[in-house]
C-alpha cells in the first residue's frame, strides 16, 4: 500500500519518491529522477484505516510539469509550487471498483513520462475459474503523445 509520496522540482517535476508498506511492515522505497530541484514536503498516507489515492492530475509539456494527488480523506499534494505554465493536462479519478496501485515512468534530468498503474476488481465468477478477475490498465503521459488526453495502454 502506498505509504508516502514526495517530489522534487522547480518549474517541472525533476523526481518522484514513494514508499510502499506491506501489512507485515515491510517498506519498499522507490525513487526516479534527479536531485536538482527543491524538495517537496512528504505526503504521508494513513495506514489504518487505509487512505487511498482517488485522483491524480497535472500538466505536461516537454516534461511532467506538475502533479497533484488527492486521497480518500481529501489529503492533497501538489508540486512544484510554481510550475512552468503549459496547456496539456492529464487526470485520473478512481471510478467504481478501480484502484490506484502505483507509478511507473521514465526520467533523465527530469521526469518525462509518468504512468499510473491501476486495477479494476470484478466480482468473482465461481462458475468459470479461468476468467481473470482483475483488469489492469496503465495510463501513460508522455510528450510524444499526440493527444493532450491520457493515452490508455492495455
Amino acid at each position: 500500500m502506498l505509504a508516502t509520496f514526495q517530489a522534487r522540482g522547480g518549474a517541472w517535476v525533476d523526481q518522484i519518491t514513494f514508499e510502499y508498506r506491506s501489512a507485515q511492515g515491510t517498506v519498499r522505497h522507490i525513487q526516479g529522477g534527479n536531485t536538482n530541484g527543491p524538495l517537496s514536503p512528504v505526503m504521508n498516507l494513513q495506514q489504518s484505516p487505509p487512505e487511498r489515492v482517488t485522483e491524480i492530475s497535472g500538466t505536461y509539456g516537454g516534461y511532467v510539469n506538475s502533479i497533484r494527488i488527492v486521497t480518500s480523506i481529501n489529503n492533497t499534494f501538489a508540486w512544484p509550487s510554481k510550475p512552468e505554465v503549459v496547456k496539456p493536462t492529464f487526470s485520473w479519478t478512481a471510478q467504481g471498483t478501480t484502484v490506484f496501485l502505483g507509478f511507473a515512468g521514465r526520467s533523465g534530468g527530469c521526469l518525462d513520462q509518468l504512468s499510473l498503474v491501476t486495477a479494476t476488481f470484478h466480482p468473482a465468477r465461481w462458475s468459470d475459474l479461468n476468467k481473470n478477475v482483475v483488469a489492469a490498465r496503465t495510463f501513460v503521459v508522455t510528450p510524444e503523445t499526440a493527444s493532450p488526453k491520457l493515452k490508455v495502454v492495455e
